[in-house]
């Protein structure tokens, strides 16, 4: 790098890429509902002739189970265990509608959506709404977020389902 100003825009390019990397991960992998944020340290060298950088990404934990006496091993094996045994219900219910009905006839009838996380929205005191957790286990109650969250964790592409996916229609 020929300049400050240069390696500042290289910094700059790395976090958005990273940033923008961690963001593809929580939207396509809802079992990662523990986290928050990413924290990024840059740090860079001049040597005379060149600068030298180094980036460092740290994970945050969301407060219910950072601090918050939740158990990220406990409420990831209970979503685990609650997608695959909805997921077996709905791989016998007939066809691909059938089975993606089956899963969504079941979240809308085993929840109750949480109308006051979704008027605090980011001042809620839990995240917990927001997540797959929420919609597929006794006594949470989820937000849209955790809805779709779980629908995407028991219909998703790890899921061991007869079809990949539905048709597309004609229009």
């Amino acid at each position: 790098f020929s300049s400050q100003a240069e390696l500042d825009l290289k910094f700059q390019y790395c976090f958005d890429v990273v940033n923008d990397a961690y963001s593809a991960i929580l939207q396509n992998h809802p079992e990662i509902f523990w986290l928050s944020g990413i924290s990024l340290n840059m740090s860079a060298q001049n040597n005379g002739s060149s600068f030298n950088g180094s980036i460092t990404v740290q994970f945050v934990f969301r407060k219910d189970w950072a601090y918050g006496g939740r158990s990220v091993y406990d409420d990831e094996a209970a979503v685990r265990a609650a997608a695959e045994a909805l997921a077996d219900e709905a791989c016998v219910q007939g066809g691909p509608y059938q089975q993606l009905l089956y899963v969504h006839d079941w979240l809308t009838s085993h929840n109750v959506y949480n109308e006051a996380a979704a008027a605090m929205g980011d001042l809620a005191d839990s995240h917990l709404p927001w997540t797959p957790l929420a919609a597929l286990t006794e006594g949470l109650s989820p937000v849209c977020e955790g809805y779709a969250r779980a629908f995407k964790l028991v219909c998703g592409p790890s899921r061991p389902w007869p079809f990949s996916g539905l048709p597309q229609r004609s229009r």
